[in-house]
């Protein structure tokens, strides 16, 4: 199932959503990249749009001030997750990408809070079901009288048949929340980009180098 690089956000879960190739590097900062396969990540219009052309100089992002890729990185070694009283999940950032990451491409805005809260919620009615399943599936019928044998196996072909559905429903449920419990108001949105701004007005002035291909692109087309 196709996923947004960035947020994880899969097609199904954001129906309706606009995906989109992002170039890691901005084609910006770099024209000869606009085709490099490995330049490029699967993203949903969100993660894109608050990415934009923003790309710190070689020097910042060796220091860990560069977005997560999940073709390079490994997720648990950027990110933790921790819950809150609401029941909305956090990422919480375990290293400079991972703090980097969800500062500056908002990962923890509702949406995405909303959206893992549902998988968590999810996740545990699957794995009660796979148990299920495994107990059922390792029942040894020979063990039973010879006059029940028979209806016992049809009993539990068709309860194994049942969780089976029963899992296809739950990946149902997730699709249909996808699109308008997920798309809630956000009320953070102004003070998380303030806090995103001053952020990087701190970090800035540390590292020479254009940050924004925009930049970059208005130097090298003056005379």
């Amino acid at each position: 199932m196709c996923s947004c690089g960035y947020c994880t956000m899969t097609e199904s879960e954001g129906m309706g959503r606009s995906f989109e190739i992002d170039h890691y590097i901005p084609v910006t900062m770099d024209a000869s990249l606009v085709n490099e396969y490995s330049n490029l990540v699967y993203s949903c219009d969100s993660c894109n749009t608050f990415k934009l052309d923003l790309c710190p100089p070689s020097q910042a992002r060796e220091d860990g001030h560069r977005y997560f890729r999940p073709d390079w990185d490994a997720f648990d070694q950027h990110f933790g997750v921790s819950v809150r009283d609401n029941g909305d999940v956090y990422l919480d950032g375990i290293s400079e990408v991972g703090k980097w990451t969800i500062e500056h491409l908002e990962l923890n805005r509702p949406t995405m809070r909303r959206l893992r809260k549902i998988r968590s919620e999810l996740s545990e009615c699957r794995q009660f079901v796979v148990h299920g399943v495994l107990a059922l599936r390792k029942f040894h019928i020979d063990q039973l009288d010879r006059g029940i044998r028979g209806k016992a196996d049809s009993s539990i072909r068709y309860c194994i048949a049942l969780v089976e559905k029963c899992e296809e429903e739950i990946d149902k449920i997730l699709m249909a929340y996808a699109i308008s419990p997920l798309d809630v108001d956000d009320d953070e949105a102004r003070a998380r980009r303030l806090q995103r701004n001053a952020s990087l007005k701190k970090i800035m002035p540390l590292y020479e180098g254009d940050w924004r291909g925009r930049h970059k692109s208005k130097k090298t087309t003056q005379p």
